[in-house]
């Protein structure tokens, strides 16, 4: 960790890789699934010889139907690919089974069922659940995904609830039975309390400032070891929160 070193490059184009305005990248086993936002698309890229990172395949717009447009996240689960596409407001899911030929599965969008999926920015799925942030309705969304074919919406928290505080949530991050999120124009890490799924809650929050927090514009939010590593837009920074009472996250460094 004291020297990484470069070891190999893929560009947009190489062996007709589709690599354009990238803005997500999920790796599982020997693969990585890029979503690229100005594409509308996202790639798979073979890297099981990180020497030689080469295209295997592409999924787009005209592919999904017309749902992935402005692609902004992808989550990899078992055999699927969960893409969630801000200028569509769906989540797309994908089977990757093969990864040479991936194949529609199915589609949610904003609305459906209940589902709030407006401008969706982040997606984790976590045992039979996808849980969806988006910043057009500043809310989480819980999606039964245990029939990827047809995924129902299960239930919904929106900022404000609860005394929860995410406004324009922009990252999600799941340990254990907290979900982790990221508020962009908030400046907050909030820590909503996901063990009925059917039910989240709000559990606890912290604000830019709060103890010498630096959150200002939160981007990215990461939990390892009982610490939740979250980057700082405009603070410049990487602040680093104690969650280890999630009710009560605080300024660790």
């Amino acid at each position: 960790p004291m020297q990484p070193v470069w070891k190999s490059t893929l560009h947009h184009g190489d062996g007709g890789a589709e690599l354009r305005h990238p803005v997500s990248v999920f790796v599982s086993g020997n693969y990585a699934y890029i979503a690229n936002y100005g594409n509308s698309n996202f790639e798979i890229a073979d890297i099981s010889d990180p020497l030689n990172p080469f295209h295997k395949s592409t999924f787009g717009y005209f592919d999904s139907g017309g749902s992935l447009e402005g692609p902004l996240s992808v989550f990899v689960s078992g055999n699927y690919a969960y893409v969630t596409s801000a200028y569509t407001s769906a989540l797309t899911i994908v089977d990757v089974s093969n990864p040479a030929s991936p194949v529609l599965k199915g589609i949610v969008r904003d609305g459906t069922g209940g589902a709030s999926l407006s401008s969706p920015s982040s997606i984790v799925v976590y045992g039979n659940y996808a849980y969806v942030v988006s910043r057009g309705d500043s809310t989480l969304e819980i999606l039964d995904i245990s029939d990827p074919a047809n995924p129902v919406h299960k239930s919904k928290i929106v900022n404000g609830t609860g005394g929860s505080s995410f406004f324009n949530p922009i990252s999600i991050y799941i340990s254990g039975n907290y979900a982790y999120i990221a508020s962009f124009v908030g400046s907050t890490l909030e820590v909503v309390d996901i063990s009925d799924p059917a039910n989240p809650v709000h559990k606890g929050v912290i604000a830019d400032g709060a103890g010498g927090a630096s959150l200002n514009y939160t981007n990215s939010v990461f939990v390892s070891g009982g610490y939740a590593f979250v980057s700082s837009y405009l603070g410049n920074a990487l602040e680093i929160v104690n969650v280890s009472d999630p009710a009560n996250p605080t300024h660790a460094a």
